[in-house]
């Protein structure tokens, strides 16, 4: 018969590591979405010349990011644990820190 203690321990490790591999998996996913949304940002960021030259004016271009991007934040926030939506979520914040990022560069 095992003592109590003994039992105790074993489910605390098999925990932990369940936990572990789920941070790891949680912490791949982050990271990599993250840093598509960055390159996805700086991209739009460099194609953004296209509809200026074509007559569209600045605000209309913010405001059409502005839009989608509080779309995404709405739709995250109504639901709990979807996973496409929390890489939605994830990518839109690395696309808008990349736009930043590109308009400080300008503005500098």
């Amino acid at each position: 018969m095992k003592p109590r203690l003994f039992e105790f321990l074993v489910r605390l490790v098999n925990q932990t590591k369940k936990q572990k591999d789920k941070f790891l998996k949680f912490f791949t996913l982050s990271t990599s979405v993250l840093f598509f949304g960055l390159l996805a940002g700086s991209l739009t960021g460099t194609w953004l010349d296209v509809p200026r030259s074509n007559g569209w004016w600045d605000g209309t271009i913010i405001v059409i990011f502005v839009v989608g991007s509080e779309r995404i934040t709405r739709r995250t926030q109504k639901q709990d644990k979807n996973t496409v939506l929390f890489v939605l979520q994830i990518g839109k914040r690395g696309m808008l820190r990349a736009l930043f990022r590109d308009a400080f560069k300008v503005g500098s």
